[in-house]
């Protein structure tokens, strides 16, 4: 069919004229019709929702210091492809801008620049992550002025541990951009810590790329709860450096240290060697991931001797007083034959504890039959965890029956194994009077405006053995730290302790190592019992010193007086003899304590020579200061452990002020001074301390 060729004008015109109608009705439609829908639609092309977590809550010790907080960073986030395609004048500005950043490879842009189609680049690739959040805006920023829109930035936080890796090991670990926490309290509480996931504005560009977040109100709202914890972050620190000091002293492997208040069962410190700094874990290396308190399993040793007496005495197969044949030293039980270190014939029951004798103890052990053992061991929390943290073991305790051997070796600490933790609740239970309580780590919840959502409060798990019993033993565990025991160098002086020194070798397969573990584990004071403490070292080099009574009886001691001394707990050096207070048994250790309180008040005086005329003291045994009577004087703590600092200082009836650890370097008020004129206050610094730039020096009236 053929068109004439004014049929085919009409046909284009008709044609020209619909198209143009047609283009006026949709016009009308989108500007009138569906305004509003289009203008919604254009939005969304900028603007949109993304779901993100909110920061994980904080995790604070028990006076509120900040041990963990998520804090608020951003991403730094490039389009390779949109920049070399559009906008690659501007690299050397790039890569000025970013060579700032810390650590940063700029190897990557190399290949960016050499590929020789651009179009196949990438167009999203996170340069960097957890920069400072005004940092990455500035930087942004000033590039975009540049020219630079390839560049831009996201929301995200970052998990920062406040003093690097103090307590590393209890706190945990959690996932670099705060997610969900990996290890220790940051996994054990990861519910209450982590974030709720809210809905926020991102704005976008015209490539659908996120440019730019803010954090709206909703995102505070939402982070996590904060915990607060039982530790004492002062006195974690000082644990600390005291068995990093005693690990190097000895050139041990590892070491732990457990302070505990034994009536609420409070951790108040948790301290392991090694450690690591909780801020670089993901890029130095060397991540413990569990905490050798609560999942290193050992054979205890002789400081599970304790819990044999307790068990007799509570058992009423046990008298204090009652005789007991150690063998003269060994006794063979069955083709083994067991021995100690001191030959001892029939002696009292509380010198079997005192000279800690593995025959006399299995003796003991033997008056019980193995089901009523091995109930004791587990009131006492032993083969069962804690719940404390994640990585908690049970330890082993043999199923019944025992045979004859491991009757024996049970009852001296062999033959089962336990935790660091469990060792120190089983100690605090007898310092409590029998009472085991639940080991705490946390004791509030709290929202992000300090609300409290929960409380957590001392829980007991039942009562052990009786206050008889638990007295008992505490009055045999005293001998220990007196001059003629294990452990006399666990006592800080003006302080009574009531503990058990351990020595074990270290078991393997088919039997054990020629490596010690070294351990002391009691409670001080020993007649107001305030604190259990559980010290162990892994490994000691025997050719320096591998015994408990050596290795970790002295580091016990440190802790203790700076647990005591921070607590506001002071010695009480005129106070009457311990077998005043009831707390020995009969006259002979009433004696050795006596002798001993003498001793320590002769340490604590400042030796006045008979020749020395009236008013004149001796300078700290090296010269004669005139014209200072002696009840008045200020006395020289410079050189001395902060526990005999703190003794000297208590019986001159001053309180102390201390900074950092070791040995005291210098006081304010000078030594000398006039008492008076300190208003009842002696200051301190230790080594560690950093100095003040001049001493106060106070004279005499």
């Amino acid at each position: 069919m053929t068109f004439r060729p004014s049929e085919r004008l009409l046909f284009v015109s008709f044609g020209v004229c619909f198209v143009f109608v047609a283009i006026v009705m949709r016009s009308f439609y989108l500007q009138v019709v569906a305004r509003e829908h289009i203008l919604a639609r254009g939005d969304w092309n900028h603007r949109s929702e993304r779901v993100i977590q909110a920061g994980r809550g904080d995790i604070v010790d028990r006076s509120g210091n900040n041990l963990a907080r998520s804090v608020h960073s951003a991403d730094i986030i490039l389009d390779p492809r949109h920049f070399y395609l559009h906008e690659a004048e501007h690299e050397a500005k790039l890569l000025e801008v970013l060579g700032a950043l810390d650590g940063f490879d700029l190897s990557v842009f190399d290949q960016w620049r050499n590929a020789r189609d651009k179009s196949t680049l990438p167009r999203f690739v996170r340069l960097a992550v957890n920069v400072n959040s005004a940092l990455a805006s500035e930087m942004v920023s000033g590039l975009r002025a540049e020219g630079v829109n390839a560049l831009y930035t996201e929301s995200s936080f970052q998990r920062v541990y406040a003093h690097g890796g103090l307590a590393s090991t209890t706190l945990g670990l959690a996932a670099a951009d705060g997610s969900r926490g990996l290890s220790g309290l940051e996994m054990q509480w990861e519910q209450e810590l982590a974030g709720r996931a809210v809905r926020v504005e991102v704005q976008r560009d015209s490539d659908r790329r996120a440019f730019q977040l803010t954090e709206p109100w909703e995102l505070s709202e939402a982070r996590g709860n904060t915990i607060v914890t039982t530790l004492d972050a002062p006195l974690q620190r000082f644990t600390e450096d005291a068995l990093a000091a005693t690990i190097e002293e000895y050139r041990a492997e590892a070491g732990i240290v457990i302070v505990s208040r034994v009536e609420t069962g409070e951790i108040t410190t948790m301290a392991t060697w090694p450690s690591y700094d909780l801020n670089r874990a993901f890029t130095g290396g060397g991540v413990l991931w569990s905490n050798p308190a609560v999942s290193w399993v050992f054979e205890p040793g002789s400081t599970a001797k304790m819990l044999t007496f307790a068990a007799a005495f509570d058992a009423g197969v046990l008298g204090y007083n009652d005789p007991i044949d150690c063998g003269g030293g060994a006794t063979r039980i069955g083709r083994f034959t067991i021995r100690d270190t001191h030959r001892m014939g029939t002696v009292a029951a509380w010198e079997v504890m005192q000279h800690s004798s593995n025959v006399g103890t299995l003796r003991i052990g033997r008056r019980m039959d193995d089901e009523v053992h091995r109930q004791y061991l587990e009131r006492f929390g032993l083969g069962q965890t804690f719940g404390l943290l994640p990585e908690g073991e049970p330890g082993y305790l043999p199923r019944l029956p025992w045979s004859e051997v491991s009757q024996a070796t049970i009852s001296y600490g062999h033959g089962f194994s336990a935790t660091p933790l469990q060792i120190n609740m089983a100690t605090a239970a007898i310092g409590n009077g029998g009472v085991l309580m639940e080991p705490m780590l946390v004791s509030e919840v709290r929202r992000s405006d300090g609300t409290v959502v929960r409380e957590i409060a001392p829980t007991a798990r039942g009562r052990v053995i009786s206050e008889e019993a638990a007295e008992l033993t505490t009055r045999a565990l005293l001998t220990v730290t007196q001059p003629e025991g294990t452990g006399d160098s666990a006592v800080p002086t003006g302080f009574t302790v009531a503990g058990k020194t351990g020595t074990s070798r270290l078991s393997a397969i088919g039997g054990y190592e020629m490596e010690y573990m070294a351990s002391f584990t009691g409670f001080v004071p020993a007649d107001d019992p305030e604190f259990a403490i559980t010290v162990m070292v892994l490994r000691p080099d025997k050719s320096i010193g591998y015994y408990g009574g050596v290795v970790a009886a002295p580091l016990f001691r440190e802790v203790a007086a700076q647990a005591l001394l921070m607590d506001g707990i002071f010695p009480d050096v005129t106070s009457a003899s311990l077998s005043e207070a009831g707390v020995v048994a009969d006259a002979e250790q009433a004696a050795l304590v006596a002798a001993r309180a003498a001793a320590a008040n002769a340490d604590l005086s400042e030796p006045v020579p008979a020749s020395a005329p009236e008013g004149d003291v001796l300078a700290g045994g090296n010269g004669v200061v005139p014209g200072l009577a002696a009840a008045n004087v200020m006395p020289d703590l410079r050189g001395l452990w902060l526990s005999d600092a703190i003794s000297r200082a208590g019986a001159a009836g001053l309180r102390v002020r201390v900074h950092g650890t070791g040995r005291v370097a210098r006081q304010i008020p000078m030594a000398f001074g006039s008492r008076e004129a300190a208003n009842g206050y002696v200051e301190l610094w230790l080594e560690t301390a950093p100095l003040p730039e001049r001493d106060e020096v106070l004279h005499a009236p």
